[in-house]
């Protein structure tokens, strides 16, 4: 049976077990702290490590039903470093292609788009739709240290390979659409004073929140 098939309601001390496992579902997620300067390291990270610290995860519930299962994935400078660095050993870059490739990573880093991964489940397939952006079954926004929110410049499907993209990013389960979310830089997610930013997703039936913190 598929992970995100019905359950029966819940009644009594059951119930009000699933509530509480609802309302944390949808609180702001937090893994571990990141490196919220903004800058890009002298030495790039294990990729393993660095994907994990600028990964989050969150789901959405509704009395035993998974609505939506999503990990968001912020490709902050120590994660292109250790990224690039994890895909210049895969393919066999040579020094000089490696040398270059880290440097046009760090560039893009310094000076494109905020980008993010999104790994989207949904219970109900015609709502995994991001690629509508404002016609979406669903609002994607950041949200900085302020409470101002970022809109997304655009949101398209990874239509990579699936293997491909589970390669770099293995929580990429059957279930889920892989998607690449760009923001603009209007506001400073990173430096040397940021204390936490997060990606929030929602619509009628609720919203989840993933928080970066130091």
């Amino acid at each position: 049976m598929s992970e995100f098939a019905s359950v029966p309601r819940l009644s009594a001390l059951p119930l009000l077990l699933a509530l509480v496992l609802v309302a944390a579902a949808c609180g702001p997620k937090a893994s571990g702290a990141a490196d919220m300067d903004g800058t890009w390291p002298t030495t790039p990270g294990d990729y393993d490590e660095v994907h994990e610290r600028w990964t989050r995860h969150a789901q959405l519930n509704d009395y035993g039903t998974l609505l939506l299962d999503v990990y968001a994935t912020f490709k902050a400078p120590p994660w292109r470093a250790a990224h690039a660095e994890y895909m210049a050993e895969q393919q066999g870059m040579s020094n000089a292609a490696r040398t270059a490739y880290l440097a046009q990573e760090r560039e893009i880093s310094e000076s494109e788009p905020y980008e993010v991964q999104l790994l989207v489940a949904t219970n109900d397939r015609r709502e995994n739709d991001l690629q509508k952006n404002q016609r979406a079954s669903w609002r994607v926004v950041l949200v900085d240290a302020q409470g101002n929110e970022l809109a997304p410049l655009s949101i398209n499907r990874d239509r990579r390979p699936r293997e491909v993209i589970r390669a770099e990013y293995p929580q990429l389960s059957d279930f889920a659409e892989a998607y690449v979310v760009t923001f603009p830089r209007d506001h400073a997610l990173l430096g040397a004073d940021a204390s936490h930013f997060a990606l929030r997703i929602g619509n009628a039936r609720g919203s989840v929140e993933m928080l970066w913190t130091r």
